[in-house]
């Protein structure tokens, strides 16, 4: 290759995963989402920790990206409130 982008690898079914990425940031939550994507993923996204917690009680995730300076509910306190539940994610 000549260090440009490498191609998407694509997964089997059963290792592909659910992810909720949280970013105030537009561009960012759209550059990750559309990574993720482009490797079979099924990426959510939600602009502020109180949009990711509410997500979170309507769906099950595999995995939570977040930014740590998120509005509402910052990043780290959002970490806290989804392992203490009662949001739920897959792999707990």
């Amino acid at each position: 290759m000549d260090g440009g982008t490498r191609p998407a690898v694509r997964l089997p079914v059963e290792q592909l995963m659910k992810i909720l990425v949280v970013d105030h940031e537009k561009v960012n939550r759209a550059n990750l989402a559309d990574k993720l994507a482009a490797h079979g993923h099924e990426p959510v996204t939600a602009s502020d920790g109180q949009e990711a917690l509410d997500r979170l009680l309507g769906e099950t995730y595999d995995i939570v990206f977040v930014d740590a300076k998120v509005p509402k509910v910052e990043g780290i306190e959002l970490l806290r409130q989804i392992k203490q539940g009662p949001a739920r994610t897959r792999r707990s």
